[in-house]
């Protein structure tokens, strides 16, 4: 499934509007809100800003923490959610004239456990596949820390595809930059090189607290997403090593060594 950008950039919800929030458990139910599980309390300055002669009811906020629960029958397990809400005024038309109405917007900042924001593949390697799900528990608070492990993300896959770490140079071996194992991957798979090293431009910037905003992110999540798939999807892995027994014989697999046209 491609990723929602806009579903992740705009997450929140209202007393009256949950959105559709897969599990990240099973990957296949989806949260819904328990009865009676929200907790919330108005802030101390919130309260206290109630005494300025100017108050409004957009500077009212609260803490809030939310009981979910997978709706899956085969799953039913329990995932909590931790932020902040704030009020908003909406205009709502009844017909005949503008009605002005105040509504509470839950905004997330934590999930326990982490909602995944790309799927992580049964085959992904568990060092990875841990430091990703590490990225999405920072993805609501943390933009930096989640462009920072992203990175990580990217230095592990190297391990995996075993880019060598170290090279003899001047009869001294020395260290490799990151950027330069994602170079010598380019002699292998130039495509997905390319993806990994814009992956890598966004995980430096969290790296030197440079703005981040969650367009940044997903799209770093985007590129992951897809090169994690090329790398680690087994019907692609199938179809190349279809390809290279086909061509190598020059003729279809049932017959001997073909002959070159």
């Amino acid at each position: 499934m491609p990723l929602d950008k806009e579903f992740w950039k705009k997450l929140s919800f209202s007393d009256d509007n949950f959105p559709d929030i897969m599990c990240p458990v099973c990957n296949k139910g989806y949260l819904k809100p328990i009865k009676d599980g929200l907790i919330k309390e108005e802030t101390k300055d919130s309260i206290n800003a109630r005494d300025d002669i100017d108050w409004e009811h957009q500077w009212i906020n609260f803490r809030f923490s939310q009981i979910l629960k997978c709706n899956s029958t085969k799953c039913n397990d329990i995932i909590t959610c931790l932020g902040s809400s704030h009020i908003e005024e909406d205009m709502d038309y009844t017909g005949q004239y503008w009605k002005s109405t105040y509504n509470e917007y839950y905004e997330p900042l934590y999930f326990y456990p982490s909602l995944h924001i790309i799927n992580i593949g049964s085959n992904y390697p568990k060092e990875l596949s841990n430091e990703l799900i590490t990225s999405f528990s920072h993805f609501f608070s943390d933009l930096a820390s989640c462009a920072n492990k992203l990175r990580v993300c990217v230095e592990i896959l190297m391990d995996e595809l075993r880019i060598n770490k170290t090279e003899l140079k001047s009869g001294k071996r020395r260290g490799l930059t990151l950027h330069s194992r994602i170079l010598k991957y380019k002699t292998v798979n130039a495509d997905v090189a390319d993806y990994l090293l814009a992956i890598k431009w966004i995980g430096n910037s969290g790296s030197h607290f440079d703005d981040l905003d969650k367009a940044d992110i997903l799209d770093a999540y985007q590129l992951l997403d897809f090169s994690l798939k090329k790398i680690y999807d087994n019907e692609t892995r199938e179809i190349k090593k279809l390809t290279k027994e086909i061509n190598k014989k020059r003729a279809p697999r049932s017959k001997g060594k073909g002959k070159a046209n």
